[in-house]
């Protein structure tokens, strides 16, 4: 039987999971590895969080026992991924005096993992139905070979058809534009501006959904050019830049939030 796309996607995650802890278990001394480690643990919340929201896109398409295996499988290498990076950040670099025994700050680890985690998928799941909220479009009854969530209506699963505007984003554009370039030369700058536009951003993907897109590169790589200038090394400043684009990621949200909001509380008294 031929695998479907969501068991290769699985396949691949676990895959490389895999392959990173064995090369932690037979490497784990070198000071690369190590950096690498923190890194991944810093991201491992984030990355568990965007890996079961694909879960939950494709659950009703899915039901192997080879998918259900790969989804437990990877859950359990995200949590241990967190777990051996804070670890490693906590115990110190390898060849040095170790400040704390890892298997003693084991439980707390693992409890600190799921408050991480809620946030992380929380703020995905929140961009998901923000951005269904703001895409225009109509709704249709689901034809054979439709991907995307469908919904029900009056007994009949429907799908949201997406339409594009026909003008260009060019407001959105400008100001990923130049929040990168303020980035690249003045991170200190970009940190003071970065919440500031966040929030422009996500007016202006309200009124015109496909500047969507190169908004959020904008803001992710934002939070990565001022993460530097936050921390005091680049092993910190690695594992901080994804959580310093959740929090531009957060007002981004927010704006789009209440603006939309906004608008249906308004429509019922334009239609009157």
């Amino acid at each position: 039987m031929k695998p479907t796309r969501a068991v290769l996607a699985l396949s691949t995650v676990a895959a490389l999971l895999v392959s990173w802890f064995m090369a932690r278990m037979w490497l784990g001394e070198r000071p690369e590895i190590w950096n690498a480690s923190v890194v991944l643990g810093a991201w491992a919340p984030l990355i568990s969080a965007v890996v079961f929201a694909y879960v939950r896109s494709v659950n009703d398409r899915e039901h192997s026992v080879v998918a259900a295996w790969l989804v437990r499988a990877i859950g359990m290498h995200c949590v241990l991924l967190w777990m051996l990076g804070v670890g490693d950040a906590l115990a110190g670099a390898p060849g040095g005096v170790r400040s704390l025994n890892p298997d003693a700050a084991a439980p707390l680890v693992l409890l600190s993992f799921f408050p991480a985690f809620a946030l992380s998928f929380g703020l995905v799941e929140w961009l998901r139905r923000v951005l269904a909220v703001v895409q225009i479009g109509f709704l249709r009854p689901t034809l054979p070979g439709d991907r995307g969530e469908t919904q029900v209506f009056r007994g009949v699963a429907v799908i949201r058809e997406r339409q594009l505007l026909e003008r260009s984003p060019w407001a959105g554009y400008l100001v990923s534009a130049g929040l990168t370039t303020v980035a690249v030369a003045a991170p200190s700058v970009a940190t003071r501006l970065l919440p500031f536009a966040a929030s422009m951003l996500g007016l202006l993907c309200v009124r015109n959904p496909r500047a969507v897109p190169v908004s959020l590169a904008a803001l992710g790589l934002g939070g990565a050019l001022v993460s530097p200038a936050m921390t005091h090394s680049t092993l910190s400043a690695l594992a901080a830049a994804p959580w310093v684009g959740a929090g531009a990621l957060l007002c981004y949200l927010l704006t789009m939030e209440l603006i939309s909001r906004a608008s249906e509380l308004r429509a019922p008294v334009a239609a009157r």
